[in-house]
This record gives structure tokens, C-alpha cells and sequence, in this order.
């Protein structure tokens, strides 16, 4: 099983790109903000079983191997976390995971989304993330912390 602890945050510094512009000109920030609320709605409304179906193949890890082509992924990163601090509800790390997971299954790349704990010494923590080849896509602050309890990954 490949470690998510190991990938690497986001960065565009060497990838000489203007990430804004490319979301813009996808769409991708209007397409973050829906999926975001569908989110927020999924988890408000649908059981886990029901989410968990359209997240992929349980416990299937994508590999971690670097993106030939990581402007996609950075810039569904860059829409749904800039997206997430603009909308009126509560689209914390497991909206955003969400999200994130769709938007990449609809610019067909693949993603591996998990949900980890951690004890703080006084209760339990979750959080919820994804990793799209070697980049954490959504949720990379303080993931290393949490012991996977189960993963969705594309594929067969």
C-alpha cells in the first residue's frame, strides 16, 4: 500500500503556470462551488453507505508516482479550496475531499480519497483528504497525523 504521508503538498512555483487563469477559463471554480454544496448535501442528508458508492473502489489506492500533466489536479486544488472559503456552509475537509474527488473523476483523473483518525489525548479527530499521483490535492495540512481507516480509489 503506497503511504499518502509521503506525497507532496501543493506547489506551483516550478510549474510556471497561472493556475487562476486556468480555472477560470475551465470553469472549474463555478463546478467546485456545485459540487461543494452537493457535498454538503450528501452528507447532511445520505447515509455514508450511500456516499462511499460514488467515491470509487474501497480500499484501492491509486499510485503515487508523479503527474506527467499536474496543472489539472492544481487547479481543481486551487477551485475547491478558494471556493470553500467563499460559500455560506460548512464545506470543511470532507466537502472538499469530496469535491475534489468528483471534479478529478470528471476531468478523468485518477484519485485516491481517505479517511484517517488521530487521538489528541482527549478525543478522536478525523479528516478527510485526497492524493492525486504524488500531490495531496485537498486537505494536505496536518494529514500526515492520521492513521488511515479506509480509502476509495479509482479503477477496477
Amino acid at each position: 500500500m503506497n503511504n499518502p504521508k509521503n506525497a507532496v503538498p501543493l506547489t506551483t512555483s516550478d510549474l510556471g503556470i497561472d493556475l487562476v487563469a486556468l480555472v477560470r477559463k475551465q470553469g472549474l471554480d463555478n463546478q467546485a462551488i456545485v459540487c461543494l454544496a452537493i457535498a454538503r448535501l450528501a452528507v447532511l442528508l445520505l447515509s455514508f453507505g450511500r456516499v462511499a458508492s460514488w467515491l470509487g473502489r474501497h480500499n484501492l489506492e491509486t499510485p503515487s508516482q508523479p503527474l506527467p500533466n499536474p496543472q489539472q489536479a492544481l487547479a481543481v486544488a486551487l477551485a475547491v479550496q478558494n471556493s470553500a472559503k467563499s460559500v455560506p456552509w460548512r464545506s470543511e475537509c470532507l466537502e472538499q475531499a469530496l469535491a475534489a474527488k468528483w471534479m478529478l473523476r470528471k476531468l478523468r483523473i485518477s484519485s485516491t480519497l481517505y479517511f484517517g483518525t488521530f487521538y489528541n489525548g482527549y478525543a478522536l479527530e478525523a479528516h478527510a483528504w485526497v492524493r492525486c499521483g504524488d500531490l495531496i490535492v485537498t486537505g494536505d495540512r496536518g494529514h500526515g497525523q492520521f492513521t488511515t481507516t479506509a480509502m476509495y480509489g479509482d479503477g477496477t
